[in-house]
């Protein structure tokens, strides 16, 4: 009869000591659920900042790709492909050891550290993230990007010494009423007497191909005509006339066509369309 009694004792210790066993087990899984919680808060920080960069460094390649004069389909395949990964969840990789970490049921799982993440010292990871969100995109050439920076230099020095204007401008300077300002730019580049070219959004005439009345110069509009023939691009058309010649020992179309203002250079037309025709193949 002893025996059950000293049994029930045994099992009443039992508990009595596994009670504080119980409590320290929970507390260490309650500490490993809320550590592994803090790695992971810290992994998404840090992918976050991955996808900023890479978002912002499509955005660079896209605007020197419209620089350097890429097709319109590489251009939108760029544009649709940074708004894509713009668009991407900030969704862990699935394959591997990652899985998610629930609080009520807490699983041994392993992650890789935010450290390993900024420095890569767990092998791969960062590489394999990116290259997981990285867009089919076409990477341009060292050359071709070296061209983009060039031109826009040259753009940007054309329009800071001479100026512009856009349409709006133009009807103020000319006086004119017309309701709409762009339909008369358009019939001048039609008919060759001018360029418009395309800065920041905005379309500008170059202000050495206008008088001072704000009306096209007469005299440029062979030499358009010309080099639109040879198939120039309007910024083609435009830099062209800033570009040194060696047919003018170094000078530029444009100081020559400044110049006939004040000279009145009746040979101008003539000397200009002669080194549009020595480069026909140059566009």
């Amino acid at each position: 009869m002893t025996e059950p009694v000293s049994g029930g004792r045994a099992s009443d210790q039992a508990a009595v000591s596994g009670g504080p066993v119980a409590e320290r087990m929970q507390a260490l899984l309650s500490r490993a659920v809320e550590e592994q919680l803090s790695e992971q808060r810290a992994t998404s920080a840090v992918l976050t900042e991955v996808r900023q960069q890479m978002a912002h460094m499509l955005e660079e390649l896209s605007a020197l790709t419209k620089l350097a004069g890429l097709a319109d389909s590489t251009r939108e395949a760029l544009t649709a492909a940074s708004a894509s990964f713009r668009a991407l969840p900030p969704l862990l990789p699935s394959s591997g050891e990652w899985t998610l970490v629930s609080a009520r049921a807490p699983s041994y799982v392993t992650t890789p550290r935010s450290a390993d993440l900024r420095s890569g010292g767990s092998g791969t990871v960062l590489d394999e993230l990116i290259d997981r969100y990285a867009p089919e995109i076409s990477v341009p050439t060292p050359t071709v990007l070296l061209q983009a920076r060039r031109n826009l230099e040259l753009r940007a020095a054309l329009l800071q010494e001479f100026g512009g204007a856009t349409a709006e401008q133009l009807a103020e300077m000319t006086g004119s009423r017309a309701k709409n300002p762009q339909h008369t730019l358009d019939n001048w580049r039609r008919a060759h007497k001018v360029v418009a070219v395309r800065y920041k959004g905005d379309q500008y005439v170059p202000g050495f191909m206008l008088t001072s009345e704000g009306t096209p110069d007469p005299r440029i509009q062979p030499v358009l005509a010309a080099l639109a023939e040879q198939g120039a691009t309007p910024w083609q058309a435009a830099v062209w006339w800033v570009l040194p010649r060696w047919q003018l020992d170094g000078g530029r179309a444009v100081d020559l066509l400044v110049g006939s203002r004040l000279t009145s250079d009746r040979d101008l037309q003539a000397k200009l369309l002669e080194i549009v025709h020595e480069a026909r193949n140059y566009f």
